[in-house]
């Protein structure tokens, strides 16, 4: 995923094309991944016991 990069550009809807690189970049920094197919968008963050 990168920033400011539209993953489906047919489509006349605004946007700055900077969600799903948000995304990553947030699961990366707390231990998590994010994967996608098709329009199912999975982000899976680690269970945290702490607090």
């Amino acid at each position: 995923m990168r920033l400011l990069a539209r993953a489906d550009t047919s489509r006349a809807t605004r946007g700055t094309g900077r969600g799903l690189a948000l995304v990553q970049a947030v699961a990366q920094a707390h231990g998590g991944t994010v994967s996608i197919s098709g329009a199912q968008v999975t982000l899976d963050l680690p269970r945290s016991d702490a607090r």
